[in-house]
């Protein structure tokens, strides 16, 4: 029987809670995006790298992980196990990665 650990990460107009996570390579998470806010949100996982070439088309294309909720709503998804390192997590609504939705997250 496999276990995993879970993570829940909130929306907020125009931020996240908490904006810092650290999980361990190698484990298996389950993470819950809840929306409490007015919009919809998203979550949107990729490395540093590419979030700091802020190449649009690369980040849509090189994500690690997605979830997509509408306001009020919550979705569950699993994340494969990712490499260490540094990553980051925006939503992808437009105008949103601008106004704050922006997060770190890191792979121990």
């Amino acid at each position: 029987m496999s276990s995993f650990f879970t993570l829940e990460i909130k929306a907020i107009d125009f931020s996240y809670k908490p904006r810092n996570i650290t999980i361990n390579r190698g484990k298996e998470y389950e993470i819950t995006l809840k929306n409490d806010g007015k919009a919809e949100h998203d979550i949107n996982i990729v490395s540093t790298e590419d979030f700091n070439e802020n190449n649009v088309d690369n980040l849509h294309k090189n994500y690690n992980f997605h979830l997509h909720v509408q306001a009020g709503q919550s979705a569950t998804a699993k994340i494969s196990s990712l490499p260490r390192g540094s990553y980051i997590f925006y939503c992808t609504v437009p105008g949103h990665k601008e106004a704050g939705m922006v997060g770190n997250f890191k792979v121990l």
